[in-house]
């Protein structure tokens, strides 16, 4: 929001469509719309799409400090910080679905003891115990009955 500001009080002509040599933005709403949605999509941010300015111009320091601000804080860290957080989600989901895996196989669904106290006591080992002692099915088809 504060990019769309600066642009429409600092620099209201270099935000001009080159070709047709319309305005982008002739009210804020408008700039703030095109620097969202253009700028963030364009590969070198906002100064990809404004006019040009040559060295010799006013103000072409001011804009290349716009630019070049708008490319590392947006475009670098925010659009990171988005994909950090997408990235960690997805590890996230990951690790709760190898934990869950890692319970049904190595717990008893009915009694909920780890399979390495069976192997250690019970003859047969904790596949004995499952199949036989407590299947799952035997008292889901029980719960059925009932």
């Amino acid at each position: 929001y504060l990019y769309s500001i600066a642009g429409f009080v600092m620099f209201p002509d270099d935000f001009r469509n080159a070709e047709s040599n319309e305005f982008h933005c002739q009210t804020v709403y408008q700039c703030f719309i095109f620097v969202m949605t253009s700028g963030v999509r364009a590969g070198g941010g906002i100064g990809d799409l404004l006019t040009e300015r040559k060295y010799s111009q006013n103000a072409w320091l001011g804009r290349v400090a716009y630019d070049f601000s708008f490319f590392v804080i947006v475009i670098v860290c925010l659009l990171n910080i988005v994909s950090g957080i997408i990235i960690d989600t997805f590890a996230q989901l990951r690790d709760q679905r190898e934990e869950i895996l890692s319970d049904t196989q190595n717990r008893c669904f009915i009694c909920h003891l780890d399979a390495n106290a069976f192997d250690r006591r019970v003859e047969g080992g904790f596949e004995e115990h499952v199949k036989k002692q407590h299947n799952m099915w035997g008292y889901l088809y029980f719960m059925h009955h009932l």
